[in-house]
C-alpha cells in the first residue's frame, strides 16, 4: 500500500530508507552535598529497518493490490484510514457488525463482551511485544502502562545529604564568690553539765571539769585557728540541644520523559483474510 510505513529486519535484500533505533535517553540532574550525577535511563531496544512505500496502490485501491489479516495493525504516514481498516483510537464497535474482528480481539481492549467491543487506543503510545524477556516484566494483550509526564518524589530520590549549619552561641557567667563563717557556740561561765544536748562548752571548774554549761549566754568568737571550715565545689554539666531545620527546595513541577518522536498514523484491518491457528 502505497504510504505504508513498515520495519524490517535490515539483513533483509531490500533498500532501506533509513536505519532507525528506538531508544529512551533521559538524564535527571540530583544535587546535593558532594554530589552532582547524571543518570541514563535507557528503554530496551532493537535496531530495525524503516522504509516507506514508494510505489504501490493508492490506499482507496489498497485491498486490490495487498489483503492484510483482519486484525493486523499497520503504520502509515498519510492521516486517515482507508476502506477497510479503522484508526487506532479505541473506538467502540458493535459486535453484531464486525464479528470476525471481534472473534480475534474480544474484549482484550476494553467493551462489555456482549454487544460491543473496543479496538486498541494507540493515540501517544508506542507498541511492546507480549511475553517475557530475561530481566523485564511480563506484558499481556491490552496491558497499558507510561505517563508522558512524571513527577519525582522524594522516596525515588538516591540517597544524598544536604548542608546544614548550626548558629553557635556563647554563653558565659560570673560565678559569685562564697564564703564561710564558722561559729562555735560557748559561754564565758564554769560549765556546769557533762552532756552537750542544748548546752555550750563553758570554763572548767576547779572540782570537776566540766566544759559544758546551761546558762544562756550569747555567742563568743573563738581564735581564728579554732574552727576549720572547708567548702567543696559542685560540678555542673549542662547540656544544649540545638534544633536545626534544613529547608526544603524545589517546586515538584512534572517533567516529560517522553522518547524522541515522530508521530505517524496508526490503522489496523477489519476487512481481509482472516488468521488461521497453527
Amino acid at each position: 500500500m502505497l504510504g505504508l510505513v513498515h520495519c524490517y529486519d535490515k539483513r533483509r535484500n531490500s533498500s532501506p530508507v533509513s536505519n532507525v533505533t528506538l531508544e529512551i535517553k533521559s538524564q535527571i540532574l540530583i544535587k546535593g552535598e558532594g554530589l552532582m550525577k547524571h543518570t541514563k535511563k535507557t528503554q530496551g531496544f532493537f535496531t530495525l529497518t524503516t522504509a516507506i512505500a514508494l510505489l504501490a496502490a493508492t490506499p482507496d485501491d489498497a485491498t486490490a493490490a495487498y489483503e492484510p489479516f483482519v486484525g493486523e495493525i499497520s503504520y502509515v504516514a498519510f492521516n486517515f484510514a482507508p476502506d477497510g481498516w479503522f484508526q487506532c483510537n479505541g473506538q467502540t464497535l458493535p459486535i453484531n457488525q464486525y464479528a470476525a474482528l471481534y472473534s480475534l480481539l474480544g474484549t482484550t481492549y476494553g467493551g462489555d463482551g456482549v454487544t460491543n467491543f473496543k479496538l486498541p487506543d494507540m493515540r501517544g503510545k508506542v507498541p511492546v511485544h507480549q511475553g517475557q524477556s530475561p530481566g523485564y516484566s511480563n506484558f499481556t494483550m491490552g496491558q497499558t502502562s507510561g505517563a508522558e509526564n512524571v513527577t519525582l518524589t522524594a522516596t525515588q530520590l538516591p540517597i544524598h545529604s544536604h548542608p546544614a549549619t548550626a548558629v553557635s552561641t556563647s554563653t558565659s557567667a560570673v560565678a559569685p564568690g562564697a564564703s564561710a563563717t564558722s561559729t562555735l557556740k560557748a559561754a564565758n561561765a564554769t560549765g556546769d553539765m557533762t552532756t552537750p544536748g542544748s548546752n555550750a562548752i563553758a570554763t572548767s571548774s576547779a572540782a570537776l571539769i566540766k566544759i559544758y554549761s546551761s546558762t544562756t549566754a550569747p555567742n563568743v568568737n573563738m581564735h581564728a585557728g579554732s574552727i576549720e571550715t572547708t567548702l567543696s565545689g559542685v560540678n555542673v554539666t549542662t547540656t544544649t540541644n540545638t534544633a536545626v531545620t534544613v529547608g526544603n527546595t524545589g517546586s515538584s513541577q512534572p517533567f516529560s520523559i517522553m522518547q524522541s518522536y515522530t508521530t505517524v498514523n496508526c490503522i489496523i484491518a477489519w476487512q481481509g483474510v482472516f488468521p488461521s491457528r497453527p
